[in-house]
């Protein structure tokens, strides 16, 4: 569920009340989302369109920390 105003938790609680079982993703984004798809192809339109060249600065991963 990629509900971000947090109506998720009722979801869950009556989720668990029918004695189902709800286990929430840790991911840093709706990767499972219906919307991605769509989202997917409007980001390549736009890239298409855009000039890329190596970054000016470094660019820092933020899950380790490396260049």
């Amino acid at each position: 569920m990629d509900e971000p105003t947090g109506a998720w938790k009722n979801t869950t609680r009556g989720i668990l009340t029918l004695a189902f079982r709800c286990v929430p993703l840790p991911v840093s984004a709706a990767f499972h989302s219906r919307d991605m798809p769509s989202a997917a192809r409007r980001f390549a339109d736009v890239l298409a369109e855009a000039q890329l060249a190596p970054p000016k600065l470094p660019v820092i991963a933020n899950v380790t920390a490396a260049p």
